[in-house]
């Protein structure tokens, strides 16, 4: 069977790499890990949980919790049981929880802790339609509310009703198509409240794929997952993790990522401009705070690096002068800051925003290769040509890419929905922004939505 489907790519990826390595996650003090076996029996019986519960196919499932091992488990589950995962910013107060969970039609939403339930019970009148509100970890009421059941207790839900379930959950997993609806991603940022973009199978699929082309790695890779799963940003990398086989590492908190790159030791990472700039800005602190010797090194070091980074770019052999410099620089300099990022650090990718190009230029130094990527990967899938800074953006895979005024460059990935704002008329809630397959890609220009009449030309293949 193809893996056409989020849920059939996860257990494609179960079957074959069953006694591998999956996820690894700090819990009292120690890294567990765990293998592909052991998270398809835990997203096995939560999606068991949910049919007997009573989803149906297509039903909303929302999640409302920071990054965890858990949180990638409830998106698989969701999926596999054929409904559609709604994500929710942990940061969002309660009325706007209530806001998404309304809109999208959440019968079941999954919170991280008690913090996360207190701000769906205080806003519970608001949600008439609310079924089920399911708690991870934390919650060890003697006498829960009605709606609320612990993350164990769904799981033997699904183990008691195996036997009824087995077939329908079975049904869901073969029956869900590459054009049905997988994700309404609620926007931030947005003027008015916020607008759910409506994902299908079919666009994270092919977002996957293009990803592939554009950041190489190998089955067996660890990656450390720091950024918020309800971006789109952190879901590609996550699903990417499922895609090729890897270990994904998840980070205690922000605050902690420097010591768990270091008892992590990742292949790669993904991030957004502002982790790298204060990663950058501490290196250079400690640098002014050493002696004149010192920083003659470094800076001397960093200029070595962005000479054989401007020859590898080019295409160009490095000089033997240039490569015994090289050498010389890792050793006094870029040695320790590799060790410091875990030791094996082959790439890093930078996402979300525009990495300033001072930014890239003196992580090329330091690092293998950093590729700086759209404002909006997963909605975009552009990549940069090679690890250029400032380079010309290729689309990756099957997305097209059309010329307009100067900004975030406008992509179209197949497949890709926007649910309208409810004041624009019911005729209008499930519009289509963009068509699946070939064709004009109308309604965006420079990361924007534009009336039709106002759409230029497509011109695949480059940007301003």
């Amino acid at each position: 069977m193809a893996s056409d489907t989020l849920a059939r790519m996860f257990w494609d990826r179960v079957e074959r790499s069953a006694a591998t390595p999956a996820q690894q996650f700090k819990t009292g003090g120690v890294w567990k890990t765990i293998t592909w076996r052991e998270v398809g029996d835990v997203v096995r019986e939560l999606a068991l949980g949910l049919i007997a519960l009573g989803r149906q196919k297509g039903d909303a499932v929302a999640l409302l919790s920071g990054s965890r091992a858990e949180w990638v488990q409830a998106d698989f589950a969701i999926f596999s049981a054929g409904c559609v995962t709604v994500p929710v910013y942990p940061s969002y107060p309660p009325d706007l929880v209530a806001y998404v969970v309304n809109d999208s039609g959440a019968r079941t939403i999954v919170v991280e802790d008690p913090a996360q339930l207190a701000k769906v019970l205080e806003a519970q009148a608001q949600m008439p339609a609310l079924e089920h509100i399911v708690v991870m970890s934390g919650y060890d009421a003697p006498q829960p509310p009605k709606k609320v059941l612990t993350w164990e207790t769904l799981r033997r839900l699904g183990r008691d009703h195996e036997a009824a379930h087995k077939s329908t959950l079975a049904e869901r997993v073969a029956g869900t198509q590459a054009g049905d609806l997988a994700t309404i991603v609620y926007t931030s940022g947005t003027t008015g409240p916020p607008k759910g973009v409506m994902q299908t199978h079919g666009n994270h699929i092919a977002a996957v794929t293009a990803s592939k082309q554009a950041t190489p790695v190998e089955e067996g890779w660890v990656h450390l997952l720091f950024l918020p799963l309800a971006h789109s940003f952190a879901r590609l990398e996550s699903f990417l993790g499922v895609a090729h086989g890897l270990t994904t590492a998840f980070a205690e908190n922000l605050d902690r990522v420097g010591d768990n790159l270091k008892e992590t030791r990742p292949h790669f990472i993904c991030s957004v401009p502002r982790v790298f700039e204060k990663v950058y800005a501490k290196i250079l602190a400690g640098v002014e705070a050493g002696s004149p010797v010192k920083k003659k090194i470094f800076h001397w070091a960093v200029s070595v690096g962005r000479d054989v980074s401007r020859h590898q770019q080019r295409g160009q052999p490095v000089p033997a002068g240039l490569e015994w410099k090289r050498k010389i620089a890792h050793k006094l300099v870029f040695s320790k800051l590799h060790t410091a990022l875990g030791g094996r650090l082959v790439w890093a990718v930078s996402g979300g925003a525009p990495l300033s190009r001072d930014r890239r230029r003196a992580a090329l130094a330091r690092y293998r290769r950093v590729l700086p990527r759209g404002g909006h990967p997963a909605a975009r899938g552009l990549r940069a040509h090679r690890d250029v800074p400032g380079a010309h953006v290729q689309p990756a895979g099957q997305v097209q890419v059309r010329l307009g005024r100067p900004g975030p460059a406008g992509g179209r990935a197949p497949d890709r929905r926007r649910r309208r704002d409810p004041g624009e008329g019911a005729e209008h809630r499930h519009a289509r922004l963009l068509q699946a397959g070939p064709g004009d890609g109308r309604g965006v220009r420079a990361g924007r939505l534009v009336p039709h009449r106002r759409h230029r030309h497509d011109r695949p293949g480059r940007v301003p």
